[in-house]
């Protein structure tokens, strides 16, 4: 059976660029590529999962980067998409397809808590709590919310997120989330008081 660092990295590349290819068969936007590539991303760390059990932890470690870096590539394409898409009012496109983001800051979230338990890292905890925070921009944006309608959903998601931090907490293995996804409930309530 042939051995390779580089034969998985190769697989994995070819797999995020079939997954990427997706989307131009329905001709979708770039929100649909995102969350394609993210599902990429996931199976990727399935793949180092099964490594893992193969071979040893070292032997799975550039695939295991190589999702990484593509995970950190797809979430700024991701924000910087929706950034251009709510503050450039030309864009032909359907706000709905904010929608999207929320897959693949979903799927990030289910990243890097698997990341987290196959190469445990202090930053992990932390950087899955971050995906959670600009999911209530992106329904707010789909849906075109006014003032009250964006300040009531920043005030719900702050409470589901201080609520799931609690949660959180009171089980031994999720422990180490509690804090970083409470710390994420503050930005959502500090901008449902401004708004």
């Amino acid at each position: 059976l042939y051995q390779s660092r580089l034969f998985s990295v190769t697989a994995f590349i070819s797999l995020a660029v079939s997954f990427y290819h997706i989307g131009g068969i329905f001709d979708a936007e770039i929100e649909f590529y995102l969350v394609m590539l993210g599902l990429a991303a996931l199976i990727g760390l399935a793949g180092v999962f099964l490594l893992k059990k193969w071979k040893d932890a070292t032997f799975a470690l550039p695939l295991f980067i190589s999702a990484q870096v593509l995970e950190a590539a797809i979430l700024l394409i991701s924000i910087s998409a929706f950034a251009v898409k709510v503050f450039d009012p030309g864009t032909s496109t359907s706000l709905l397809w904010n929608l999207a983001h929320i897959f693949t800051w979903i799927f990030a979230f289910i990243f890097y808590v698997i990341s987290d338990s196959l190469y445990p890292f202090i930053f992990f905890p932390w950087l899955a709590a971050g995906t959670l925070i600009p999911i209530p921009w992106f329904i707010g944006t789909a849906f075109d919310l006014e003032s009250l309608g964006a300040t009531i959903l920043l005030l719900i998601w702050g409470v589901i997120l201080s609520g799931a931090g609690e949660l959180a907490y009171r089980f031994e293995t999720t422990r180490k989330y509690s804090l970083p996804i409470l710390l994420a409930s503050l930005p959502t309530f500090t901008l449902a008081i401004i708004d």
